[in-house]
């Protein structure tokens, strides 16, 4: 038994391809963009992690001066890690006036020199972490404040 094709019917086959294939590279083409966008937020977070701890770092360099080794800290620390992170520290008196005096319990308290009567002494250190490339722009940067 022939059968016959009408010309109306020529060529179905093939629109149905190119449709088929044009969907389907539709959807790879918006499952990679959305791929793409997470694997990149993916990697700033791990930075981002990496430039909270290099603040943190700061912050115990600070901590160290003051506690362990009974000295008054500098104004600023800075410093770059072996894993390409860095930090800054910012240190000043806390809620004083120019003369960073504080008065505890009546007693006049200058920081880093207290006398006996005066065991308090405060800073508000400031310490920001950054990382990725020193001569990009958007580098990431996490910061911590405390008050000592």
């Amino acid at each position: 038994m022939i059968t016959t094709m009408h010309n109306s019917q020529k060529g179905v086959a093939l629109y149905l391809a190119v449709g088929t294939i044009t969907v389907l590279l539709a959807i790879v083409i918006g499952v990679s963009t959305i791929l793409t966008k997470q694997f990149k937020m993916i990697r700033e977070m791990g930075d981002s992690v990496v430039a909270l701890y290099a603040a943190d770092t700061g912050i115990e360099r600070v901590l160290y001066d003051v506690i362990n080794q009974r000295v008054d800290p500098n104004n600023s620390y800075s410093s770059i890690l072996s894993n390409g992170a860095s930090y800054q520290v910012d240190v000043s008196c806390c809620g004083a006036g120019p003369n960073c005096v504080f008065t505890v319990g009546g007693v006049a308290c200058p920081v880093g020199a207290p006398n006996a009567d005066c065991t308090a002494v405060y800073y508000c250190v400031k310490s920001r972490g950054y990382f990725g490339p020193a001569s990009d722009r958007t580098k990431i940067q996490r910061a911590i404040q405390v008050a000592l």
